[in-house]
């Protein structure tokens, strides 16, 4: 993705869209190659305002324990989500296998890279994921 983080990405199309004319949006969206998805997995919608794909993706909440599934899209809101994620080295297409998930309080137990982490329902509640 042209060199530049995802935690960035947000911010710079954000500027971008409020900076630039419709000709502009559609040659960058031609040159890319009319892309389904954004780079945090959320659906980008054509020039008439339809999503040019449907998304099959899952709450993190709603995954089965002991399952691997893929990270298929993160809300993009928080760029403190996006750099904690990036630190934890959760990424788009990052294989993970839910661990637990606790009842009290909406947290889940996540395995990435043989390592443990523990979501906070907040955290999980931003995460979108596909069976493997």
């Amino acid at each position: 993705m042209l060199g530049i983080d995802w935690s960035r990405v947000h911010i710079e199309a954000e500027h971008l869209e409020h900076s630039s004319s419709d000709f502009l949006i559609e040659k960058i969206d031609e040159y890319l190659n009319f892309p389904n998805l954004d780079p945090h997995g959320e659906p980008i919608p054509n020039s008439n305002g339809l999503y040019r794909s449907k998304s099959k993706d899952i709450k993190m909440e709603k995954c089965v324990t002991g399952e691997k599934y893929l990270i298929a899209r993160v809300n993009d809101k928080s760029s403190e989500l996006i750099n904690y994620l990036s630190k934890i080295n959760i990424s788009l297409n990052k294989e993970i296998k839910i661990i637990d998930k606790l009842d009290f309080d909406g947290s889940v137990i996540i395995e990435i890279d043989k390592t443990q982490h523990s979501l906070s329902s907040t955290i999980v509640d931003s995460i979108y994921l596909t069976k493997v």
